[in-house]
């Protein structure tokens, strides 16, 4: 069976990839929020390959330690 596109995205980009079940709505708004605060920090269409890596850790420690309700 050949790859599908989303194992061949992984592979490239080294890392894991969550994707949603289709009908699991329940988790498909915390993907829509997190999608909303990064195009705070990256407004759409970037190339990122023009976006240092230290950037990208730079966003991902701001957005890992704001507060979220619980």
């Amino acid at each position: 069976m050949p790859p599908t596109e989303h194992q061949r995205f992984t592979r490239n980009v080294v890392m894991e990839v969550y994707l949603c079940d289709p009908y699991a709505t329940w988790r498909k708004g915390a993907n829509e929020r997190t999608y909303g605060l990064l195009k705070q920090f990256f407004p759409k269409g970037p190339d990122f390959m023009q976006v240092s890596h230290r950037e990208v850790a730079r966003v991902e420690q701001v957005l890992n330690e704001r507060p979220r309700k619980r």
